[in-house]
């Protein structure tokens, strides 16, 4: 009877690089939510992640580079960085809960 070897449980990690970019779009609505204004944090939320601004009825582009933008580029340093092409993470394993 052969046994398998099984690997150790991975555990939990935040992928640092992908929060940090959400964190830059979304720091107007939590502002606004700890204040009690949670109209206008939904408001804003959806502005900087879609460009509609529900209030005025159109879309700013502009508003992009503060949500969605920074969004991707974290996505994408997490992917690339930490994964296949540089292996980041590889070297980061024996650090607890963070990941890029």
């Amino acid at each position: 009877m052969v046994r398998k070897r099984r690997r150790g449980k991975a555990g939990f990690k935040i992928p640092l690089a992908t929060v940090l970019g959400l964190a830059a779009g979304m720091m107007e609505p939590i502002q606004d939510a700890m204040v009690g204004r949670y109209d206008l944090a939904i408001e804003k939320a959806v502005r900087n992640y879609t460009g509609y601004s529900p209030g005025n009825k159109n879309w700013e582009s502009g508003r992009l580079m503060k949500g969605l933008v920074p969004l991707l580029i974290g996505a994408s340093v997490s992917k690339f960085v930490g994964g296949s092409p540089l292996n980041v993470n590889r070297r980061l394993k024996d650090i607890p809960f963070i990941k890029l």
